[in-house]
């Protein structure tokens, strides 16, 4: 049971009211000796009755008053006129007080403002139960409010990701596919005779695309760098990362070489060197 959609029904309210039938009553009254929570809300919107009552309890307007009692008399069809009339008929003495008046309107008159007071306060009543009620309903409605912002903030971000993924995925076919590439397969060197990679080199655009087939996860302080030869000569053509988990990744190197004779993979400390390791020498291969 979801006690607090339970509370948050209104129906505690109604049984507050008295506005609920016998079973409906017993029904919350059994929630009540059941869950402590409901027993706990149910007191506080009885204590709010009393205390909102109480702070509008005044005595009604006099010309009020005189609107709603004449009222009354003719929706009983019943004037003052015919009440003295029938009594005169009737040859019925009245009992008369000091005044003159007789005691029938002298009874009369604490009826009428018993009917004022249970009208006012069954609006006070009502009025109380529709506040928390609708209370309650704009609670419930900025929640789920909050809850569409969020998801559709994370929904936001997710599609940001696929696509700054789809563009990336469609860069590296563009690069791949050109048929001005030279395609150099690097081979595992004696360090690590399993791992292969591929470059794409452009001779014209100088641009350098590197396909990690198949690298060991380097150690947190080391990274993997490119190193493309001319004349025997090493050129800087970049580090790299692996993501985790994986070892196929497409990378296009962050410098341009202008040309080369071949290309090599070696491990360095993360940031690079200025020369290569040829102890760390992992992939190599000759275009």
């Amino acid at each position: 049971m979801n006690t607090k959609e339970y509370i948050q029904s209104g129906v505690l309210e109604l049984y507050a009211a008295g506005a609920l039938s016998d079973t409906e009553a017993r029904e919350v009254e059994a929630m009540a000796a059941q869950y402590p929570e409901v027993q706990a809300e149910l007191a506080a919107i009885q204590d709010a009755l009393v205390s909102y009552s109480a702070s509008f309890k005044k005595n009604p307007n006099p010309e009020l008053r005189s609107t709603i009692l004449n009222r009354i008399d003719e929706i009983e069809g019943v004037s003052s006129a015919n009440i003295l009339s029938i009594s005169d008929t009737q040859k019925k003495p009245n009992i008369a007080d000091t005044t003159g008046k007789s005691s029938f309107n002298y009874t009369q008159q604490p009826a009428r403002f018993n009917y004022l007071m249970a009208a006012v306060w069954i609006f006070l009543v009502l009025n109380i139960i529709g506040n928390i009620y609708f209370f309650n309903k704009l609670k419930n409605t900025e929640e789920q409010m909050t809850g569409v912002v969020n998801e559709n903030y994370k929904m936001k971000l997710e599609y940001e990701k696929i696509r700054l993924d789809m563009d990336k995925k469609s860069t590296d076919m563009k690069m791949v596919m050109n048929r001005s590439n030279k395609i150099v397969d690097l081979k595992g060197m004696e360090i690590a005779p399993q791992s292969f990679a591929t470059v794409y080199w452009n001779p014209n655009s100088k641009k350098v695309m590197l396909n990690v087939n198949s690298l060991p996860m380097p150690p947190a302080d080391k990274q993997y760098q490119l190193w493309a030869l001319k004349d025997g000569k090493p050129i800087d053509a970049g580090v790299f990362d692996m993501q985790p988990g994986t070892g196929d990744d497409m990378h296009m190197m962050p410098v341009t070489i202008a040309d080369a004779d071949a290309f090599a993979v070696t491990l360095e400390k993360k940031g690079g060197s200025p020369a290569p390791t040829l102890t760390q020498l992992y992939v190599m291969g000759k275009i």
